[in-house]
């Protein structure tokens, strides 16, 4: 077969254009090299055509050659590999496969899309000390550890192309490494995990940016016991001392090293058992590298495809310097540092879900056998409840025990536990209520019904309500703020809001629907303003199905909110008989929104739970947080060392202009076909200024409103915030790491896939 050599360093003048001539497989029929006079030199001497480029070489041929041996910088061989496989020409190459996944991704495009073989030099494959390390592999029983070293002694690395990454890719461990990297894939297979470490600028007085020593930890069987799993390390440098280059292999029978021109093996005491070694150099391994490829090209073997050895080639060199992406593996998963590959198709595009939807449900709350103890023994308690007795009581008190309060008052829902905190204020036909335009809409609804006007105010950029703009927002008629912990995230100026408010006489609630465990340098959110309300709902982190409770310091408005939904027996308990609202104890205020104690024994066995939901959580958010914020086009919402959400959800910002046109429902509509169906657009939390209730309360409740609303703009923050908002929900068992897994695998395969491909379809 007629060969070409595309660049005349001195790797193919001393080692590729000897072994072409050797081979009898192969005639040189041209070479090619930036240098045109270097090109003409080597051109005359082996009586073959010359040209400074693939293309002058190529038309100075009468017939297209069957192959093209590659040997030019890292920087410069993906527009001449887009030639040469245009010309269908196959293509053997120096090493590496390629310097990033994008351009191993364009590579076996390339191969696929013009039927070629490509080849890379790794002739440490044919040279039979390293064959001889194989083959006494078989002797070692269960190996239990690798160790692999590279390293020498090079003067100048501020010289030439390899010392910069733009040139060259990368440095040690992409140019020395690459060796044993592609030993270790040889021998062992892809590991299951690989991190690694790398330093640079440790010759002084030279300017270069690649790294000069490299630290890479992998192992394998990570997903069995302790004692199947296998340690591996890799060290490779540039600036140690001493030249050494060694792989040893650990098994319960002895071990066996290689080192360039020997290979030994050893028994458990290391004594030696046999040993194999080569003086000088080994050019036939040149040589019959060189013929497997003509063997390959005839059979066909790898016409169009890539060798998976050289995806993991790249997967391994790139672990410790770079993020990582689908290059076609199989169908296993690659943790490295804290990036993934995964190595399926989207589902979009007719790969494997990386779950299926009933595998990946958030199913809360969990009913547990706990639970349904609870639950029967207050059924033979009792099923109503009149006063703060029983179960009721003993909620009640440990709740406010643990925010720091004095009174707590369970209602039906959530919802009524706000209207509660409203209706305790004692404020009149049109007071305004400043409340966060982003938000449930029981924030503020409820002041609907008591005749109250509804001022928003815009978020920051956690989604929580802005004291700059309370401070814009405030009138003359302004009498309370209210503020939500929107996810579970504690409001970041909630210290601030209540000094604010105290300082100008206004009342704080704050509605911790979301919050339950949440709180800021260690004191819990809900204690911070005059009253604060929590859901005890379904989904919330602390449920009963249904239910709420509010709590608060202050007496006279305890007063006034138990009154409003609850009479008898409850008032009279708790109301002192001297107080003017006692006068009111047996009728309330009319309303009956007392809780149902089998909802409390329910939300009274989860609150014990609580410390253990909070720790899961925390390490579940921590895992998720670690995936997610590592993409340009997400923004996780961020909070400093002393907050401590509740994480009722883990949200995020999807920024669609660093998406290349992937918009936020396509991304979300890909995570949903790997079956992560947990992840969500919320539709009815969102903006209030625009619903019905508050611009036409008029049509709603006419004794109340005679006129619309003033429609309430610039929000610019929180229809942001709302337009790119994604959340998750996060997991609180230990038994849910799984799943938390495979909501990591699947997020890092489609975001991954999203960069390395700018976009979703294939």
């Amino acid at each position: 077969m007629s060969i070409i050599v595309v660049g005349l360093g001195h790797q193919s003048l001393e080692d590729h254009i000897p072994a072409i001539k050797d081979s009898r497989e192969f005639t040189l029929v041209g070479v090619a090299d930036i240098n045109e006079g270097h090109a003409m030199k080597v051109g005359g001497n082996e009586s073959v055509p010359c040209g400074s480029s693939v293309e002058g070489l190529l038309s100075q041929l009468s017939e297209t050659p069957d192959c093209a041996l590659v040997a030019i910088p890292h920087s410069d061989y993906l527009p001449v590999i887009e030639k040469l496989a245009a010309a269908k020409i196959h293509i053997i190459k120096e090493k590496p496969f390629a310097v990033s996944v994008e351009d191993a991704r364009r590579i076996k495009q390339l191969v696929e899309q013009n039927n070629i073989t490509l080849q890379v030099t790794l002739q440490r494959r044919f040279n039979p000390i390293f064959r001889s390390f194989r083959q006494l592999l078989r002797r070692m029983g269960k190996v239990h550890a690798i160790e692999a070293r590279y390293t020498m002694n090079i003067a100048r690395l501020d010289e030439g192309w390899r010392a910069s990454r733009l040139f060259a890719g990368g440095g040690a461990l992409i140019d020395l490494g690459y060796h044993y990297i592609d030993l270790i894939v040889w021998y062992f297979g892809l590991p299951d995990s690989v991190t690694g470490k790398v330093s640079t600028g440790n010759r002084d007085g030279q300017l270069y940016d690649v790294e000069d020593t490299a630290f890479v930890d992998f192992s394998y069987n990570d997903n069995g016991d302790d004692n199947e799993r296998v340690l591996g390390s890799l060290v490779v440098s540039r600036v140690y001392p001493d030249k050494d280059e060694s792989l040893t292999a650990y098994g319960s029978r002895g071990s066996v090293s290689v080192r360039r021109g020997q290979v030994v093996r050893r028994d458990t005491n290391g004594e030696e058992i046999e040993c194999l070694t080569r003086t000088g150099s080994w050019p036939s391994a040149l040589v019959d590298q060189l013929d497997e490829f003509a063997v390959n090209i005839r059979s066909g073997t790898h016409n169009g495809q890539v060798e998976s050895r050289y995806l993991q080639q790249v997967a391994l060199v790139s672990a410790p310097i770079s993020h990582l992406s689908s290059i076609g593996l199989s169908t296993r998963t690659l943790y490295m540092r804290s990036f993934t590959i995964m190595t399926a198709r989207l589902a979009i595009n007719g790969g494997e879900p990386t779950t299926t939807p009933d595998k990946a449900q958030f199913t809360w709350p969990v009913v547990t056998q706990d639970v349904e103890s609870a639950v029967i023994e207050q059924l033979h308690s009792t099923l109503s409840i009149y006063d703060d007795s029983g179960i009721f009581g003993s909620f009640e008190s440990k709740f406010a025990l643990s925010h720091h309060r004095k009174y707590g008052l369970l209602s039906n829902s959530g919802t009524s536990s706000i209207l509660a905190m409203f209706e305790a204020l004692n404020l009149q036909l049109g007071d305004e209520i400043i409340a966060p335009v982003y938000t449930f809409h029981a924030t503020a609804s409820p002041l609907i019904s008591l005749g109250l006007v509804p001022v928003f105010a815009d978020c920051d950029n956690q989604g929580n309500i802005s004291l700059q703009d309370i401070k814009v927002r405030r009138t003359p008629r302004t009498k309370a703020v209210i503020v939500t912990h929107m996810w579970g995230i504690p409001v970041r100026d909630i210290e601030s809001i209540a000094a604010y408010c105290k300082e100008e006489g206004l009342f704080l609630l704050e509605d911790c629907s979301h919050a339950h465990g949440a709180s800021i340098a260690d004191r819990p959110v809900g204690s911070f303003g005059d009253m604060a309300a929590w859901s005890l709902q379904g989904q919330k982190i602390i449920t009963g199905g249904e239910g709420g409770i509010l709590l608060t310091n202050n007496k006279a408005l305890f007063n006034r909110a138990l009154l409003h939904g609850h009479y008898n027996k409850r008032p009279k308990n708790s109301i002192d008989e001297a107080d003017s609202m006692y006068r009111y104890a047996l009728t309330g205020f009319g309303l009956k929104l007392r809780a149902h104690p089998i909802a409390v024994a329910i939300a009274d066995q989860q609150f014990d739970l609580l410390p253990s939901f909070m720790e899961h959580k925390n390490q579940y958010a921590s895992k998720l947080i670690e995936a997610i914020e590592k993409y340009d086009f997400i923004n996780v919402t961020s909070v400093n060392s002393s907050t401590q959400p509740s994480w009722y959800a883990l949200g995020f910002n999807y920024i669609e202009e660093n998406a290349y046109g992937v918009t936020r429902e396509q991304f979300v509509d890909a995570l949903h076909a790997e079956g992560l169906v947990e992840f969500d657009i919320p539709g009815s939390t969102g903006l209030l200024n625009h619903l019905p209730l508050f611009t036409d309360p008029q049509d709603a409740i006419p004794r109340l409103y005679s006129e619309p609303l003033p429609v309430q703009h610039s929000f610019p923050q929180a229809e942001r915030f709302y337009r790119t908002f994604i959340k998750l929900p996060v997991w609180a068992y230990k038994e849910d790491s799984g799943v938390v897994q495979s909501y990591i695998d699947g997020f890092t395969k489609v975001a991954q896939y999203l960069t390395d491909h700018r976009g979703l379809k294939e």
